[in-house]
């Protein structure tokens, strides 16, 4: 079965915390040398560009402020709403009501308030990254990374704004630009935990995958607590090759959010990277439960354990899981195809045609998987559908061997006469058997068929030496091979007068 998707937790908001901390400074903390925790907010000092208006009634801005800070944005909403009725250029206040609309969910206003808010005071920080914020969650990321350059241009020592603006280039695909952020965020706080789970995310894109760990490592021992982070660590150990480590992970973080049924299916797909589909089973099972049926996540779920009962021999449980996976989400043509091969080998080929046409129609289906469609639709005498599976095949443009080897395959074993092309296949064997290929046997095997539908016995006495080469003396297969090749010769020598 091939490697399970595996699925992320969410993670934590772009801006996570970020704006407390701003309303913090917007307002006045103890951090930043206000009044003690309890008292009331004061009011805050002049800025730069939209200051308050002193002939404005300050109370109302105070008393917003202090709503805001009380959790109670529609209150705050009022208050700042009045005052700016009274002093419409006042930059802090245009901020801080763009924030109490942003919780209550008045994305729009919020906007043009923040924006407004950036035009009186184009030097606020607070006032660019919050903003941002709003805009990358409605998906113009350019603009988010605009705003967020006028953040670090107005803060250039605020790690929070350095570690935004990593996060909305990485989404932009722009590594060079996330990479140099990211990294001025972690010179000015070592312990920029979200700085070093984006450089991990940015690794992984680029599949650096040793350094991710690192990054990873660095950001959970700042944070240990952090389950997402545990979960992208124990998929970066799966990506290096070492789902031992990945499982014990997994299973830190499933003793945290022992309810999440993603961690159950990571812990047993992990398993069965370690070939261990008995452990493996109670966790799918697990998960599956937990699940309780939601669509394309059930699917995914079920289709990987319908894999491990195949794995461990029960075919009707196998079966039925690929069902499950099927109905569960329709569209998954993977699903589809798990399910048409397993009918396939239980020899039923008619619902193993349905199953894996139904997974091509989809788009979703491996060309190994499409190469049996196109051979079993030739075997029920379905000529019309076959060619048009044959023609992907042959369409395809890639030079990659395992394609090429697959293209003659087809060649060689269709019952098509405008596909069959023994000596297709046997020129695009030769290059492939040279190169690293021809260390497995199969390649050979199939040039010495091809060499023998031609006629050219020498040939395919050379291709079975080529396999016999490539075999360990004490493999089952050895022995196949050497009666080929006695056959062969005899063929040879009977031809000759």
């Amino acid at each position: 079965m091939r490697r399970p998707n595996r699925a992320t937790l969410a993670p934590a908001g772009l801006f996570g915390g970020m704006l407390l901390s701003l309303l913090a400074q917007a307002c006045g903390s103890p951090a930043h040398g206000a009044q003690e925790p309890g008292a009331a907010v004061r009011p805050p000092a002049a800025r730069r560009g939209g200051a308050p208006d002193p002939r404005a009634d300050l109370a109302l801005l105070t008393q917003g402020a202090n709503a805001l800070a009380a959790n109670q944005p529609q209150e705050a909403e009022e208050l700042l709403g009045a005052y700016l009725e009274q002093d419409p250029g006042c930059g802090m206040a245009l901020f801080l009501r763009g924030v109490a609309l942003l919780d209550l969910g008045r994305v729009a206003e919020a906007r043009d308030a923040l924006r407004a808010s950036v035009e009186a005071d184009p030097d606020d920080a607070s006032g660019h990254a919050v903003l941002a914020r709003i805009e990358f969650e409605a998906g113009d990321l350019e603009a988010a990374a605009a705003s967020l350059e006028r953040a670090v241009e107005c803060a250039p020592g605020e790690a929070q704004h350095w570690t935004s603006l990593g996060l909305v280039h990485l989404e932009l695909d722009h590594w060079g630009e996330a990479y140099d952020a990211l990294l001025e965020a972690v010179r000015l706080d070592p312990r920029a935990a979200g700085a070093h789970r984006a450089l991990g995310r940015l690794y992984v894109q680029v599949a650096e995958f040793e350094l991710a760990e690192r990054a990873y490592r660095t950001a959970l021992d700042i944070e240990p607590d952090d389950v997402a982070l545990r979960v992208a660590l124990a998929h970066v150990l799966r990506d290096l090759a070492r789902p031992a480590e990945a499982v014990e992970h997994y299973r830190e973080a499933l003793e945290r959010e022992p309810t999440n049924p993603w961690l159950e299916a990571n812990v047993a797909s992990s398993l069965m990277e370690l070939d261990r589909p008995r452990e493996a089973r109670g966790h799918f099972e697990a998960a599956l439960e937990r699940l309780d049926g939601q669509g394309l996540d059930e699917a995914l779920i079920s289709l990987n354990y319908g894999g491990c009962l195949e794995r461990l021999g029960d075919l009707d449980g196998a079966e039925s899981a690929y069902d499950s996976a099927v109905a569960a989400a329709p569209e998954l043509g993977r699903a589809h195809e798990a399910l048409g091969l397993l009918q396939l080998n239980l020899g039923e080929e008619r619902r193993a045609a349905r199953s894996l046409g139904e997974a091509f129609r989809l788009g979703d289906i491996h060309p190994d998987s499409l190469l049996d469609l196109t051979l079993l639709l030739e075997r029920q005498g379905d000529w019309a559908r076959a060619q048009e599976c044959a023609r992907t095949l042959l369409d395809d443009p890639s030079a990659e061997p395992s394609h090429l080897f697959r293209r003659a395959r087809l060649r060689l074993r269709s019952r098509d006469p405008s596909v069959q092309d023994a000596s297709a296949a046997a020129a695009l064997l030769r290059p492939l058997v040279e190169g690293d290929l021809g260390r497995q046997p199969a390649p050979w095997e199939l040039l010495a068929e091809a060499c023998t539908q031609l006629g050219d016995l020498e040939e395919a006495i050379g291709a079975v030496d080529g396999a016999l080469s490539v075999v360990a003396p004490n493999s089952p297969v050895r022995a196949r091979f050497e009666r080929q090749r006695e056959h062969l010769v005899s063929q040879l020598e009977d031809a000759q007068p």
